[in-house]
């Protein structure tokens, strides 16, 4: 079984794949960020509901060779704090492709506080910026997207 330095809890924890396979579709948030999809995020409570602790997701996310940034509930607006996957490249790619949109709204385009600005502020639909931050998420089918067809 490989086993993966756990820096927060400094044990050795064994790879998430050896763990607990079954329960990998509840972290298919994270876990799948990459490429198409530059950004995911999971609550602390559904890592725990699966069976997993932020670290042991931590260590599957930067094995995969993502980031990622914890945002503890005083910074951000979840109950417990959310774990935050990104790939840099792809989200970099994103961001330089709807700069634009960036700028008008003030929103950085530099990667690292692009997530954190995603994950301490809450951003109403309606507008291209919460398109852009949807489609950081692969979330082309949000119906509160201003470009999606609305059924009549």
């Amino acid at each position: 079984m490989q086993a993966v330095y756990n820096r927060d809890m400094e044990t050795m924890s064994p790879n998430i794949e050896q763990l607990r396979p079954k329960n990998q579709e509840a972290l298919a948030d994270v876990l799948n960020v990459g490429g198409d999809k530059p950004l995911g995020y999971l609550s602390t409570r559904q890592i725990e509901t699966a069976g997993y602790t932020v670290p042991e997701v931590n260590d599957a996310v930067e094995l995969r060779g993502m980031s990622s940034r914890f945002v503890s509930e005083e910074e951000g607006a979840n109950k417990g704090g959310s774990l935050y996957a990104y790939d840099p490249v792809s989200l970099a790619a994103l961001l330089a492709e709807r700069s634009s949109v960036l700028e008008h709204y003030e929103w950085p385009a530099e990667v690292d506080a692009f997530v954190e600005k995603v994950a301490t502020q809450v951003v109403r639909p309606g507008n291209e910026l919460y398109d852009l931050i949807a489609d950081a998420f692969a979330d082309y089918s949000n119906m509160l997207r201003t470009d999606i067809e609305k059924a009549a």
